[in-house]
């Protein structure tokens, strides 16, 4: 099921993600998985209604190790119990680019789909 992004569904990324949401501040949510087999750590933030040269956008981003990405523009995403994974989407124009996080701390990217 896509969703659009709202304080309240912020917590069936977390459910599907298998941790705890950090709010901080109102609209500003920070998640930390731990893959416990590898010891790998992801830290994912959602950043929601930021204010950029005056329009309104939600960003998400991700650290990991050596790894750092930032997905702007997001309007969607899609929460999967059955894969473990949550999908992000970015729009500019008529591409869109996506970043998925799966509950095992792993994080791939796609870009510029038309």
């Amino acid at each position: 099921m896509i969703h659009d992004f709202t304080n309240e569904n912020i917590e069936e990324i977390s459910k599907v993600l298998n941790t705890l949401v950090k709010p901080i501040g109102s609209d500003l949510f920070r998640l930390e998985l731990t893959n416990k087999k590898s010891g790998h750590k992801l830290a994912l933030e959602i950043h929601l209604s930021m204010d950029v040269h005056g329009k309104r956008m939600n960003m998400v981003s991700v650290y990991s190790g050596a790894t750092f990405m930032q997905l702007h523009n997001c309007t969607q995403f899609v929460a999967s119990e059955l894969l473990g994974q949550v999908t992000f989407f970015g729009k500019s124009d008529s591409r869109t680019t996506g970043l998925i996080v799966d509950k095992e701390s792993g994080c791939s990217l796609y870009a510029n789909v038309d």
